[in-house]
């Protein structure tokens, strides 16, 4: 069973380098599909790191206008949303081009905490309402879901820097870990004896 599993890593690997219309598919099929963005993100990543920035930029423009279709048609592409699918993508391009470059997955963390500092600081200062409009939305949830007592009694101000501090531990969360996938399947292709 094992090696059945990874002879299918395998040849999936291959055949995202080698035809490039099954990879845009792949990832347009896994963007549609809300919960399964982060193999798409990985397959933009592994690109990435195989073909360069030029390939992966194209992936990367697939994925996004995919996930930006996608949630126009099932909500609205609000600023929210936009800056969703924008944290879904990015980070894991900039971050496999880093390694692509660099070779130094320390670097690439650094770099990422940086960027993650960087764009806490951003969204907390210019677009507050944001954050606001993700505590309430939060907030009337769990009012709807009737549990016993259980109310949230924070002012918008210290929900603002708690959502905004989940939002940036779990976009960080979800880089490295498509990060490691495309990592593990350029390893398993190439390097099959291990580094």
């Amino acid at each position: 069973m094992r090696n059945f599993l990874s002879n299918t890593f395998k040849h999936q690997g291959e055949q995202l380098l080698n035809r490039s219309s099954y990879a845009y598919a792949l990832i347009v099929f896994f963007s549609a599909l809300r919960f399964f963005t982060l193999i798409a993100v990985s397959i933009v990543a592994f690109i990435t790191l195989r073909q360069g920035a030029s390939a992966g930029v194209k992936a990367l423009g697939v994925g996004l206008l995919t996930c930006y279709i996608t949630t126009f048609l099932s909500t609205s592409l609000s600023f929210s949303n936009q800056l969703i699918i924008f944290i879904a993508f990015f980070p894991c391009f900039f971050s496999a081009w880093l390694l692509r470059l660099s070779a130094n997955l320390n670097f690439v963390a650094l770099c990422l905490l940086l960027t993650a500092t960087a764009a806490v600081i951003f969204c907390y200062y210019f677009p507050p309402y944001f954050l606001i409009q993700e505590y309430r939305l939060f907030q009337s949830m769990m009012k709807n879901m009737k549990t016993q007592g259980w109310v949230i009694l924070m002012q918008p101000d210290q929900a603002k820097a708690i959502l905004l501090g989940i939002q940036a531990a779990s976009s960080l969360l979800a880089t490295i870990m498509s990060l490691l996938l495309a990592r593990g399947l350029q390893a398993k292709l190439f390097y099959p004896e291990g580094f």
